[in-house]
């Protein structure tokens, strides 16, 4: 939707930098890094069934204190490190081709691929620590990152075109 609305002259570049810091000051990032070492890691680990479980379970605790604000962003950086590395190319909408490809790079952290058992265990006593201080439940709770994302870009975008009829409207009147 972002893409089709830069294409459509609909935002501007500044629009954009204004949506990546808002995005980058949501919860979403830090949650979707937890989730991302879940599917990759603790999904793939050679842990029992029992393991795997209340791994999820320490995970969507730590999702929790991250979404209500109880679990800093620093703090799950500081756990979740060991599993991404940081790459030197931030991609720009000019080098978007459609809605999905990006033309000659790579994203901001990409996956490492040499993530072991011991290392996942360290994460998850790490996790559930930060869980356990700031008294997060572990009743079931999860965060839809894909709808809150789209719900964040949608209020965004919604403040530009209502910024751009604004702009028109005055315009009108003044002529």
């Amino acid at each position: 939707r972002v893409v089709t609305a830069y294409k459509n002259n609909q935002i501007t570049e500044n629009d954009l930098k204004k949506l990546k810091a808002k995005l980058s000051e949501s919860p979403l990032a830090p949650v979707a890094a937890i989730k991302i070492i879940e599917a990759n890691f603790l999904n793939k680990s050679n842990f029992s069934d029992e393991e795997i479980k209340s791994g999820k379970i320490i995970i969507q605790r730590v999702g929790r204190g991250i979404y209500e604000k109880k679990i800093s962003k620093q703090a799950v950086k500081k756990i979740s490190k060991p599993f991404f590395i940081k790459t030197k190319f931030n991609p720009s909408l000019s080098d978007l081709e459609d809605d999905k490809n990006i033309k000659g790079g790579a994203l901001d952290y990409k996956l490492r691929d040499d993530i072991s058992d011991l290392d996942i265990k360290i994460f998850l006593t790490e996790a559930k620590k930060l869980a356990d201080e700031k008294e997060i439940s572990d009743k079931y709770y999860d965060v839809d990152i894909a709808k809150k994302l789209k719900e964040e870009i949608d209020q965004m975008v919604e403040i530009v075109d209502k910024s751009d009829r604004i702009s028109k409207q005055t315009a009108k009147i003044k002529d």
